[in-house]
This record gives structure tokens, sequence and C-alpha cells, in this order.
């Protein structure tokens, strides 16, 4: 079995510092630059559940005003952005969001320009992939504070939860068992939300045993479970959600597999 000093050791949060100035200099670039945006830090390094060896910044950049000024659609808001930038040799353009390539030391970015939903950040955001020529809509406040209650109704231990987890899932890359992309930070997040309080304990072993059989219960029983946003749900068969039930079942029984092999 993992020893308990090396899952303690995995609930333990990844370094801040270098994120914090990495999203300054992404600030003050664009602030530069475009005048009209809003800067939101999203993801692991927003919601704590960073680990050692993270390497991208996520950043929403809310483009509202940038985009009724310029009379801009959501499908010509990424080029346009990128286009404010093209003294910069340091950035590029992805299929959904402007990339940063963490030049002078610091971290990787991805830029994310998007639009507030009826104006709000409240209501939610929408961006556009060019690749699938298709709009997205998620919901990172909802998640956010989601993510934070949660933690609180754990007694603080749904997010070394997590961070736990995420670790894992990385021994599972670094020693050839997993592809990288079976379960995405935010989808394993969004699973870890689903469990019952009751199943987060301070000891790291009893921790993992209790959710994780609450996730394979769940998973290979088709209950229904929800994105941690709880407007979008995870799991499906069609390909429709975030997720798949044979994917989410797959890592978990890699878990499980790892752990009695240690």
């Amino acid at each position: 079995m993992i020893p308990n000093q090396k899952l303690r050791e995995w609930q333990e949060p990844g370094d801040q510092k270098l994120s914090m100035l990495t999203y300054e200099l992404i600030q003050s670039i664009f602030s530069t630059e475009l005048k009209q945006v809003d800067f939101h830090l999203q993801g692991s390094y927003a919601n704590h559940t960073n680990v050692k060896g993270d390497s991208d910044v996520d950043i929403l950049l809310i483009c509202d005003d940038f985009a009724h000024e310029y009379k801009l659609s959501l499908p010509n808001l990424k080029d346009a952005v990128f286009k404010r930038l093209s003294s910069y040799d340091c950035f590029s353009c992805g299929k959904k969001t402007i990339k940063f390539n963490g030049k002078g030391g610091f971290l990787c970015a991805d830029i994310i320009p998007c639009l507030t939903i009826n104006g709000s950040l409240d209501s939610g955001i929408s961006l556009y992939d060019s690749s699938t020529r298709s709009t997205i809509v998620n919901y990172p406040i909802q998640h956010k504070m989601n993510g934070e209650r949660k933690n609180k109704e754990t007694n603080g231990l749904f997010k070394p939860t997590v961070r736990m987890y995420k670790n894992i899932r990385n021994e599972l890359v670094s020693r050839g068992r997993m592809r990288s992309d079976l379960v995405s930070s935010y989808n394993l997040e969004s699973l870890i939300y689903n469990v019952d309080n009751t199943c987060f304990d301070n000891d790291p072993r009893y921790c993992l045993l209790h959710t994780h059989l609450s996730m394979r219960v769940g998973v290979s029983s088709h209950t229904h479970y929800d994105c941690q946003n709880e407007k979008v749900s995870l799991l499906d068969y069609s390909g429709k959600c975030c997720w798949n039930y044979n994917d989410a079942y797959i890592f978990l029984n890699l878990v499980s597999r790892m752990d009695m092999d240690w």
C-alpha cells in the first residue's frame, strides 16, 4: 500500500509564489495593450488545489467592453486579442486560449478570452473553440464558491484530498500506467466533490479508502454526478458531458492497482 507519509505529502499544496508572479506579468502586459479587459485567476492555482509540478496558470480575460467597443463577436474575439500582442514573441494562439510560453523563468499560462453571460461573471462565461467552431459555457465563480463551501463542510479536507488524487494521477502517468488525457484536473476535482462529506478523514489512508470506495460504487452504478459548478452533468456515455463513465472507472481501477502494488 502507498505509505501514509507519502499520501500526506501528496496532500500538501504546490508553490503559489511563481503562479502569482506569472499572473501579475500577464496582467501588466495585457493591461498595457488592451485597456478594456478584466482578469481573473482560475483553475487549480485559484482554487488552491495545485500540486508540485503543476505548470500552467489559467487566466480568464473578460472582454465585454473590448468586444462592445470594437463590435466583435465571440468567434472573432481571440484573434482580435492576439493581434494586440504582435510585438511579443512569448505568446501563441491556441484552439480556445492564448498561450504564454513562460519565457523569463515564469510559468506557462493559458489566457482565455471570454464574454460574460448577461453581463455578469456570476451568470457564467462563454468562450469559443476554433477547432470545433463551437461555443463553450462555463461557470468559474460557482465552481470556486462550491469548492470553498465543500472544503468548510469537510473541515478543510476536501482540497487536500483533491491534491492527493491529483498526485496519484500524476504518478500513474509518470509510471506509464495511464495516458495523460484520461482524467483532467477539472473532472477529477468534480468527481471528488460528489463524495459524501462523511467519507473525508484526517487520516489520509482512511480518506483514500472511503472516498475511493464511494466514487467507485457511484461510477459503477452510473450514479448521476454534476460538475463542481452544479450546473452541468459530469458523466455520461454519449460524449456530451465532460467525462465518460468508462474512463472514470478505468482511472479508479488504476488507483486501486497502484495502491496494491506499491
